[in-house]
């Protein structure tokens, strides 16, 4: 866990780290997030990107994590999706985010090893 008073500090040596430190990225706390959300991909709003992050999830595991997304370039892109039905129940099933992004973003927040 890290302070919210270190979070813009934080920010900026993790973009030096991963070789974007010319992107404006802005990080938000938000504690309305959903319940299965710790971190959002960041959304890119005008000249730079907003990265929401819950506080009681703000860690530099939390940053590296979205950060590693947006020097992979995994949150401008469209996967293709497949989706199907069970019943009443609706399925919505990415591949690439499920197999490749997530996981190597996971690896690296943990372990600064870059895929």
């Amino acid at each position: 866990k890290i302070s919210p008073v270190y979070l813009e500090t934080a920010l900026e040596i993790e973009k030096r780290k991963l070789g974007i430190s010319n992107m404006m990225i802005a990080a938000s706390l938000d504690d309305s997030m959903e319940e299965i959300a710790m971190t959002l991909c960041p959304q890119h709003l005008g000249e730079k990107y907003v990265m929401k992050i819950d506080p009681a999830f703000l860690s530099l595991v939390a940053i590296r994590h979205e950060l590693y997304h947006l020097a992979k370039n995994d949150c401008n892109d469209t996967d293709p999706n497949f989706s199907f039905s069970f019943g009443d129940y609706k399925f919505r099933l990415d591949f690439h985010s499920s197999f490749i992004k997530e996981p190597r973003a996971v690896l690296y927040s943990i372990t600064e090893i870059r895929l």
